[in-house]
């Protein structure tokens, strides 16, 4: 195993709101959320002796009605003053076809054009040059309101050759804020996520303890209360520029908790309390290394490979890495 080590040599904090919570102990919990996030956190309720309720919608679930619909764009006026650093772009309320092409041209080929309320990799793509600008800005938009019902673009510079790296924030209702470090999320197909890797490879002390105080700066900026995730591209020089905040614990989160021996659900439900965190940022480790991997199911039928449902027929960990792994699979486990 590799092994790693590092500390912050501050703790970040706002001043403490005079209207902070009370704990309050809580006994029942409703998740609303589904698949392995749902029963991560059963588990973790279960261990602190918290009650917790399933729900369950029947008929259709489009995405821009469900767990997709929340605005996950920090506000950039709200980033800059952090001084977090952000990519060049163009995040107004002028939507028009003509003055998103005037920016295009401003910031400077290649731009990368994202649906404001998108998600999974939908509603993106890279204008290469003004020829090909009309075409994909048409195409993300159809994608976009399809898939979340609301075909509002941003347009930004393109880093070429990027890594996608993204930082673990915590804040409570006391002012408090922390990183619990950074993961690497590069590896990528269709602009979904295959590989989590913590901490990222081939990132400096230096850069990953700025990594960390920029994104605990765009949690503080916006008075963030619980677990989210600070997501920044990196440039093959090392510069790294905020891309977007998601507002809840993903999917990737174990691999993070591998590294700092933090339940970080726990961590959640003791902020829900008005708990202070359970961790200064001096207090919080970082050691080994952890991968998550993703297995997408995939139809081969005429070359196009694209998305479909699976089954999965043969599982196998070597007894050495067992007791180190933990998985999960949304559909039924065919046996041969």
């Amino acid at each position: 195993m590799l092994h790693a080590t590092g500390r912050a040599k501050c703790m970040h904090r706002m001043m403490a709101s005079t209207s902070a919570p009370l704990i309050k102990k809580i006994n029942r919990v409703l998740i609303a959320n589904r698949g392995e996030i749902a029963i991560r956190v059963m588990n973790t309720a279960r261990k602190m002796g918290i009650e917790s309720v399933a729900a369950f919608h029947i008929g259709p679930a489009a995405a821009a009605q469900s767990y997709l619909n929340i605005d996950k764009i920090i506000n950039t006026a709200l980033t800059a003053g952090a001084e977090v650093p952000v990519v060049e772009g163009f995040h107004g309320s002028d939507q028009s076809d003509d003055n998103l092409r005037v920016h295009a041209e401003k910031i400077g080929y290649p731009v990368m054009l994202k649906a404001v309320y998108g998600g999974g990799g939908k509603g993106m793509r890279i204008a290469w040059s003004p020829a090909e600008f009309d075409e994909k800005l048409s195409s993300a938009r159809n994608e976009a309101m399809k898939s979340f019902g609301n075909d509002e673009m941003l347009v930004e510079k393109f880093v070429e050759r990027p890594r996608h790296v993204e930082v673990q924030v915590f804040g409570d209702h006391h002012g408090n804020y922390v990183h619990l470090w950074e993961r690497d999320c590069s590896v990528q197909r269709r602009h979904q996520k295959i590989i989590e890797e913590a901490p990222a490879p081939l990132v400096s002390h230096e850069t990953r303890l700025r990594l960390g105080e920029s994104a605990v700066r765009a949690a503080a900026a916006v008075g963030y209360v619980g677990a989210g995730t600070v997501e920044f591209i990196m440039d093959p020089n090392g510069q790294f520029y905020f891309m977007e905040m998601n507002t809840r614990l993903q999917v990737e989160h174990p691999v993070t908790e591998a590294i700092t021996g933090t339940d970080l659900v726990e961590w959640q439900l003791k902020v829900a309390q008005g708990e202070k965190l359970p961790l200064r940022q001096d207090q919080i480790p970082l050691n080994g290394h952890s991968f998550e991997c993703r297995v997408y199911a995939e139809d081969t039928k005429g070359g196009n490979f694209m998305p479909t449902a699976g089954f999965f027929f043969l599982l196998i960990f070597l007894e050495f890495t067992f007791r180190n792994c933990r998985y999960h699979i949304p559909f039924l486990l065919r046996k041969t």
